[in-house]
């Protein structure tokens, strides 16, 4: 075979052009902050609401403080929007996962039948 060599077989580079938007927006990199701490409420009403979150409503830590900062660090009004929603569990049962595993070896990847059973 033949080496290839010249002008004829050189690829075109385009010009380069840094101030060209980037193809994603920095949006789309950012998290969601769900928790910023707040010097007007103390340590001991912090770790009571959160004890209360996880007793009462079985919230994990990081869903009570993203509740506490959804309403600008008002625990009174946090604590009475506890109720209004349930958390997803940190672990599944062990029901559940027997569940889940014999409804992906029946159906595999079809997540939707699978969320019918």
């Amino acid at each position: 075979s033949m080496i290839r060599v010249g002008a004829d077989y050189q690829a075109a580079i385009p010009e380069c052009k840094p101030e060209s938007p980037a193809r994603y927006s920095n949006k789309e990199l950012k998290g969601m902050l769900v928790w910023s701490p707040n010097h007007c409420v103390s340590d001991a009403k912090l770790d009571k609401y959160i004890a209360m979150a996880k007793e009462k409503h079985g919230y994990n830590i990081e869903q009570a403080l993203g509740m506490l900062l959804w309403h600008k660090h008002d625990v009174e009004k946090s604590l009475a929007d506890l109720a209004n929603f349930t958390p997803f569990p940190d672990e599944w049962t062990v029901e559940d996962k027997v569940l889940f595993e014999q409804a992906f070896s029946f159906h595999g990847k079809s997540f939707a039948r699978i969320q019918q059973m």
